[in-house]
């Protein structure tokens, strides 16, 4: 064989074993980046703190000037606080009157309140609802903790004399409203505090019964949970 042509076979040989070698690199890389593409990272789990430690969680992050921290942590009591407050509201509700019955309805209050911790942490009222049996009746409870709504309703308490369908219901210490709507509709609003409501809205119960339902008692128990 000529040199020549024995020169051109080896350069051949050359430039498809580099081709070869160029490929298999371009081939472990893309492996590389697929294998990249498709590790996921487990995030790991936020610890629960109770409110003594997010409390103390709070004041570490302030001393050490970590004022976002701080902050995240307040909030994060807060959040408990309000939920405790929760459960000890509902806990302390009526049971169902006759013909009524309770409704246990979904706990969003967490994400309620999330929404509306950066605004106000007790923005969203602590709500119970109950329905008559045969559908043609209804009771709202809500309880507003530390709600500007309440000054508010001082303007309605002052202008009683003037509607001649509302009179004051004294609770003690307390002071509440009892409106008479259209339909059989009443509208008891109890003040506490001066900065503190439960607001009961009813269609289908007498005033007699509303009164033996939310009592003296209830009233009390109530005020002692939210002051």
């Amino acid at each position: 064989m000529l040199p020549c042509m024995v020169q051109a076979q080896n350069t051949l040989r050359r430039h498809l074993r580099n081709r070869f070698v160029l490929s298999l690199t371009v081939v472990a890389l893309l492996g590389a980046i697929h294998v990249s593409a498709q590790e996921r990272t487990k995030k790991g789990e936020e610890k629960e703190l109770t409110f003594p430690q997010a409390v103390d969680a709070a004041k570490a992050s302030y001393q050490s000037g970590q004022f976002g921290k701080a902050m995240s942590m307040l909030q994060r009591a807060m959040r408990l606080a309000r939920a405790a407050l929760r459960d000890k509201v509902l806990a302390a509700m009526p049971a169902a009157p006759d013909g009524f019955e309770r409704i246990e309805e979904k706990n969003d209050d967490d994400a309620q309140a999330n929404a509306f911790v950066a605004l106000a942490i007790n923005a969203v009222p602590i709500e119970q609802k109950y329905r008559a049996k045969d559908g043609e009746g209804n009771i709202n409870v809500q309880i507003r903790v530390d709600s500007p709504l309440v000054k508010m309703m001082a303007v309605a308490f002052s202008t009683v004399s003037l509607n001649p369908n509302a009179e004051i219901i004294k609770y003690g210490a307390h002071k509440g409203l009892l409106e008479n709507g259209d339909e059989g509709n009443l509208k008891l609003t109890i003040v506490l505090f001066d900065k503190h409501a439960i607001m009961i809205e009813t269609n289908g119960l007498s005033d007699e019964r509303l009164f033996k339902l939310f009592d003296q008692k209830f009233v009390d128990t109530i005020a002692t949970i939210v002051q």
